[in-house]
């Protein structure tokens, strides 16, 4: 996807950065719905992966590149609705895209946040 890019972050690991600048409300990232597990299967995988996997419409998805990239912020500059994230700001070039994951329904997501944000929670829970 020309539009981001996958890099080192700051928050954790790798991340997905825009290559562009997105307007608030444009979709920065479309889902790929393809890949499913059972739900049984989702403990075998390995926990860089694990950590990513959310039920979407019945289905269990494991992210393909570069969603599974996409890293946490509790001040999160995109949103989900309906297979994409869309902007919830504007987003300037060079920026690391960011979800809330508490507010996903990531399966038994519980982690330490990174995020750095004023507003961080220090622990982030998945409603998944």
């Amino acid at each position: 996807m020309p539009d981001l890019l996958i890099k080192k972050s700051k928050i954790h690991g790798k991340g997905v950065f825009a290559a562009r600048d997105f307007k608030k409300g444009e979709i920065v990232l479309k889902w790929d719905l393809s890949n499913t597990i059972e739900k049984e299967r989702i403990k075998d995988l390995a926990p860089g992966i694990r950590r990513n996997v959310y039920r979407y419409r019945g289905k269990y998805i494991v992210p393909s590149s570069p969603g599974r990239y996409l890293n946490h912020s509790c001040d999160a500059n995109t949103f989900a609705r309906n297979g994409r994230d869309l902007a919830k700001r504007d987003i300037k070039k060079g920026e690391e895209i960011t979800i809330n994951m508490s507010n996903e329904t990531i399966v038994g997501l519980s982690l330490r946040c990174r995020c750095g944000s004023k507003n961080c929670r220090k622990i982030v829970k998945s409603g998944g």
